[in-house]
């Protein structure tokens, strides 16, 4: 079951619909102890238990998933009841919790893959340079939509605001897990870089993108683009069959040229970095 199914389980139930507050306190409660009645159905987990579903969802178990974020509902309801009184329907509370929750489990699984990945190098990359790689991973992401091409060495330093030798040595310190692809240019500043993480080590940009949880933000602003942008930027970046098409690709399926496709590519990524949209997806590119 993954992220949107389960949110959808969730919302089934009365107290997390996204109706807004019940004109009625009475409604109100009774929804609440419907909803309690419910959960309680699901048993607590012991500390064994959760690692061992941690460690499970860490290989993509959905079921694991499921049961993790289901008997941990009674924490989400006991944290929101704590603010129940400032003003924000507890209801409302219940339910961005429950969304904080669902979120949280991914947290859970990029952690355990990096300690596993770290544990199973024959020499560990220290945190603070598994801190660096992760930023540059999102970095190059951020800038590949905004620039719309690979970004240079010289431009993720100065969107990180470190040194272009710091960037290097995170590349060599993640050797095993980092693949570097330089155009040889005569320049050795201005090499194109196009680089990825494998799986065992922090997750690709590519997996980032197509998480549960972040395509369903990722849709929810494509929809403000038009049909024939949608489509362009979710054929250029993979979005429908993970497998990314070229401009010419793109023009033969509307029958355009490639340089019209790359004219309608252009227009939706200026309209995707529009503050209004880019806030919507930030905080899965940004520490």
């Amino acid at each position: 079951m993954n992220a949107a199914k389960v949110q959808n389980k969730v919302a089934k139930k009365p107290a997390i619909k996204r109706i807004g507050r019940p004109p009625h306190p009475e409604l109100d409660q009774n929804i609440i102890t419907s909803y309690l009645k419910d959960v309680s159905q699901h048993s607590l987990l012991t500390a064994q238990e959760e690692v061992a579903l941690a460690r499970s969802i860490s290989n993509n178990d959905e079921k694991a998933r499921e049961i993790l974020i289901q008997s941990n509902l009674r924490l989400v309801i006991s944290i929101a009841k704590k603010y129940s009184q400032r003003g924000v329907p507890l209801l409302d509370l219940i339910q961005e919790g429950n969304k904080g929750l669902i979120r949280a489990i991914w947290w859970v699984k990029q952690s355990i893959i990096r300690a596993l990945a770290n544990q199973s190098r024959n020499i560990r990359i220290p945190v603070h340079m598994n801190e660096t790689i992760t930023k540059i991973n999102k970095v190059t992401r951020y800038l590949s939509t905004k620039l719309g091409r690979t970004p240079t060495v010289e431009e993720l330093a100065q969107t990180l605001n470190i040194p272009k030798w710091k960037i290097r040595e995170a590349f060599r310190a993640d050797k095993d897990t980092i693949s570097l692809e330089y155009s040889r240019l005569k320049d050795e500043e201005s090499s194109t870089l196009s680089f990825f993480l494998e799986s065992k080590g922090m997750p690709r940009p590519e997996d980032i993108i197509k998480n549960k949880l972040l395509r369903e933000h990722l849709e929810d602003v494509l929809k403000t683009l038009s049909f024939k942008e949608q489509m362009v930027v979710k054929y250029r970046f993979g979005l429908i069959s993970g497998k990314e098409m070229t401009l010419e690709e793109i023009g033969e399926k509307f029958g355009l040229s490639r340089e019209r496709i790359r004219q309608i590519e252009a227009k939706a990524l200026k309209q995707l970095r529009h503050p209004s949209r880019l806030k919507k997806l930030k905080d899965f590119y940004f520490d």
